[in-house]
């Protein structure tokens, strides 16, 4: 019981692959829950141990984690865009070329 409510305490304030926590149904939370009990299961850690419970605690904050990066990604990779789309824009109305910059370079876009 006390790796149950552990797994849900956890899951209810982390995030679930590409969806934000707040977002995410029961359902939702519940399959995450069930997803990293898999994990440990499957390291061989056997129920109701304190290894188990240790386990759940770091996959669930790797889980977290791993969300957060992906969302700041997101987020960083989105306002990559809209600055692109505003200096295409403002060279269109210069009526000049536009600098498009890319991860890996920078090129002359008409």
């Amino acid at each position: 019981m006390k790796r149950l409510a552990l797994v849900a305490a956890v899951v209810l304030t982390g995030c679930v692959e590409t969806k934000p926590i707040d977002q995410m149904g029961y359902a939702e939370r519940q399959e995450l829950a069930r997803e990293i009990l898999q994990r440990c299961k499957a390291l061989g850690i056997k129920d109701g141990s304190p290894q188990m419970d240790q386990c759940i605690e770091v996959e669930v904050q790797k889980e977290v984690s791993t969300r957060q990066e992906r969302a700041d990604g997101m987020a960083r990779f989105g306002a990559g865009l809209q600055a692109a789309g505003n200096n295409y824009s403002n060279a269109m109305r210069a009526n000049r070329p536009v600098t498009c910059t890319t991860y890996y370079n920078t090129t002359r876009c008409y």
